[in-house]
């Protein structure tokens, strides 16, 4: 027995003889604060209440079982070989690994962290291929908020891509939901207007309408510099179903990061297959689709599939017989937005030969610039406040 806790049995000794705290405390040679915390810790049924608590863990930290470890890597193994249905568009990444031990229900699962440096330890993780960052502005960027589902919905292409043999540029249309993560993809072989207003349209019969559609600067999008109001029938039909259109501030596409993500996992999972033709490829699309949305599990939705965390929401759905895109739409309601930084002489463009003087202040900073279509006006808005309005003929 050491020699503290003989001097604490004495302590609670005197106590229960009924001698004052304080002179316990003086006879020991002890604070109160010393007394009263050992008064707490004793319990009468357990004698050991008063010794001393182990210097370290049970267990080190990070460590686990060697069952567990190696359901880790045969998981990464697995879902790196890509030879059963199931694994073919699993992802390989350590959260996801985690999250389906989780799901299994397994005892000790480790942090996402530990499951990668398990996997590193076994050299199952491959050599990070470094990127030159871009040189990102650090002005107050006025991005949209999106945390819920169908706010907003972040959309880009992704290619040119080719078959083997075949010169045809095949595109993919990608539409994203920044709150739950869900998505839709396909494959055409232009960037014709039309061809993205059907896709929206297909995309917005399953998905629903957002509240704002978020894009970067594509000719097929904004309209050419030549009709600079006119816009073109992608804006069009989107205004006519309630939705904003919101531009980034141009060549700075991470500010579609959400989407821009995504692509990794088309050109990693889908287009390292080999497709015979077109239509093969076509037909493939919508599978890839549907495994992603109901099998890959996102930390940020608390290990949730999208389709887990939309089971119980009732999106906005665009009518199965919607056909009004098909005709030219008139611009009578909504809203178009540009995220645009202000320049040196304090003037911003929203599009290429539409020129505004805002303010020599606020130079290098982001405005959002609002076209206010029933009252032909642009609103120019820096952090939320409003700055400037100018006529805004359409």
């Amino acid at each position: 027995m050491c020699k503290g806790c003989e001097l604490r049995r004495t302590a609670m000794r005197r106590r229960l003889a009924g001698e004052q705290v304080k002179d316990i405390c003086l006879g020991l040679g002890k604070s109160r604060g010393w007394f009263y915390y050992w008064a707490n810790r004793y319990d009468p049924d357990d004698i050991t209440s008063l010794c001393d608590l182990p210097l370290g863990p049970h267990q080190a930290a990070g460590k686990v079982s060697p069952e567990l470890e190696q359901a880790i890597i045969n998981s990464r193994r697995a879902r790196m070989a890509k030879e059963t249905p199931g694994m073919r568009y699993a992802l390989n990444g350590a959260d996801a690994i985690q999250l389906e031990l989780m799901a299994l229900e397994m005892e000790g699962v480790p942090t996402a962290r530990t499951v990668h440096r398990i996997l590193k330890r076994n050299d199952l993780v491959l050599p990070r291929q470094t990127q030159s960052a871009p040189d990102k502005p650090k002005k107050p960027y006025p991005a949209p908020e999106g945390n819920e589902i169908n706010a907003v919905h972040q959309f880009d292409w992704f290619g040119p891509r080719y078959l083997s043999g075949d010169s045809t540029k095949y595109y993919f249309p990608h539409l994203k939901d920044r709150g739950s993560r869900c998505f839709n993809l396909d494959c055409v072989t232009d960037r014709q207007s039309e061809t993205l207003t059907n896709f929206l349209v297909a995309s917005w019969q399953w998905m629903g309408i957002p509240d704002i559609l978020q894009v970067d600067n594509a000719m097929e999008i904004i309209g050419t510099s030549r009709y600079p109001r006119s816009f073109t029938q992608v804006v069009r039909f989107c205004l006519d179903v309630g939705v904003e259109v919101l531009f980034n501030a141009p060549t700075e596409p991470w500010r579609n990061g959400f989407i821009e993500s995504g692509h990794g996992l088309v050109q990693r999972l889908l287009l390292q297959q080999r497709f015979e033709n077109y239509a093969s490829l076509r037909a493939e699309v919508p599978n890839f689709v549907r495994y992603c949305n109901s099998h890959h599990r996102h930390p940020a939705l608390g290990g949730k599939t999208s389709d887990e965390y939309c089971a119980d929401f009732e999106p906005n759905l665009l009518p199965p017989g919607y056909d009004k895109h098909l005709q030219r739409l008139s611009l009578k309601r909504g809203r178009i937005s540009f995220i645009r930084m202000v320049s040196k002489n304090g003037n911003i463009r929203t599009l290429r030969s539409n020129k505004f003087h805002v303010d020599p202040d606020l130079k290098w900073h982001y405005v959002k610039a609002t076209v206010i279509v029933e009252e032909q006006v642009l609103q120019v808005y820096h952090q939320g406040e409003l700055i400037k309005t100018f006529e805004y003929k359409i």
